[in-house]
């Protein structure tokens, strides 16, 4: 299922006649030996004109649970998020919608055992105003589960330019900083809630359940174009603030909260050439 969504998008961003972009990363933990974790996330973005963006995002976590009192966890913590995504300006307002599946990876080994209520809506309405200093004020709400469950969140950001080669972002919920070091080179700091919430099945997948993962994530990136259409980017990224939430195989629930870690991540993104280049 995977695979087919992902080749058809590919096919749809090489015909389009917009600004189409591919992007993918890879990331895993270090230090934390007795949690490890890694995760891959991909994209296919098509930008039709200056405000509108169709997307396919996907997002794989691994999250190593442990059993309690010899009872094992009613997922084994492979999980998956796939998010379909449009975004528009509307009026003065910035909007975006995604229905999102988040599922355990059973799921989508066996798409007949999919539940409506596996599905969720994310999105987000931001208007963007003048600020102080020549900066921008961006205020507005969205929901998802960036806090580690799927619920509404306060988005309120003042963003500026300091000279030609910073860009600083603060406020809520992430915060930022870029140098644009050469024209080729940009070096970026941001700090961001990184959560996410999955229903999940047992191995019969008979047994719903939820599994819930709350962090903080700070992304040390460098960021070289190589060409003019495709960027590589490598960094290190603090993970903090850890808790895991799960269910039992006997209907318990169960924690885990690892310690803070290092982890690694490397990007690759790909702009093709189309009719049009916002």
């Amino acid at each position: 299922m995977m695979g087919r969504l992902a080749l058809f998008l590919l096919g749809v961003a090489i015909m389009a006649p917009a600004r189409a972009e591919l992007s993918a990363r890879v990331s895993g933990a270090e230090a934390d030996r007795s949690a490890p974790y890694r995760e891959t996330v991909s994209a296919v973005m098509v930008r039709p004109d200056e405000h509108r963006v169709w997307s396919l995002d996907h997002e794989y976590r691994v999250l190593e649970l442990l059993p309690r009192n010899g009872v094992p966890p009613a997922t084994n913590g492979h999980v998956h998020q796939l998010a379909v995504g449009w975004s528009d300006r509307v009026g003065a307002w910035d909007v975006s919608l995604a229905p999102t599946l988040a599922v355990s990876s059973n799921v989508l080994r066996h798409p007949a055992s999919m539940r409506l209520d596996d599905w969720r809506l994310d999105g987000r309405v931001v208007r963007r105003t003048v600020g102080l200093a020549g900066g921008d004020w961006r205020w507005g709400i969205g929901v998802d589960d960036r806090f580690g469950d799927y619920a509404p969140w306060p988005l309120v950001q003042w963003q500026t330019t300091l000279g030609e080669a910073f860009e600083l972002t603060l406020g809520l919920p992430s915060n930022g900083v870029e140098w644009r070091v050469t024209e080729r080179w940009r070096l970026s700091l941001d700090v961001f809630p990184d959560g996410g919430q999955w229903q999940v099945r047992d191995e019969s997948r008979t047994r719903v359940s939820r599994l819930e993962q709350t962090r903080w994530r700070a992304d040390l990136a460098l960021q070289w174009r190589v060409l003019p259409k495709v960027a590589l980017a490598a960094g290190v990224a603090r993970l903090m603030d850890r808790r895991w939430s799960y269910r039992l195989e006997d209907g318990r629930g169960a924690e885990r909260t690892p310690s803070s870690a290092n982890a690694w991540f490397l990007a690759i993104s790909w702009r093709l050439p189309g009719q049009t280049d916002n």
